[in-house]
């Protein structure tokens, strides 16, 4: 059976566009800002709490859970998900 719908991937699409590195980061961060909604909902705890346990700023935690996070350093990022990695 021959499959008419085969072609290039979508990486491949965003690559050649040259936008992939933009995509796959704003993905990569919409992804952590699921997971520390998702760990303040399950958890029933404020922003400044999270912000505390987190171990970044308040004002850091808003612009992530807010998809402004466009200026957030690797570093804050990186000490999210080792925070949501050890639960």
């Amino acid at each position: 059976m021959i499959n008419r719908h085969i072609g290039s991937s979508l990486n491949n699409f965003l690559d050649d566009e040259g936008i992939l590195p933009e995509v796959q980061a704003k993905a990569f961060k919409e992804v952590i800002a699921f997971k520390v909604k998702r760990y303040i909902a399950d958890n029933k705890i404020t922003n400044t709490r999270a912000a505390i346990y987190f171990g970044i700023s308040e004002k850091n935690l808003k612009k992530l859970i807010n998809g402004d996070h466009i200026d957030i350093e690797i570093l804050t990022i990186i000490k999210v998900i080792n925070k949501i990695g050890k639960r």
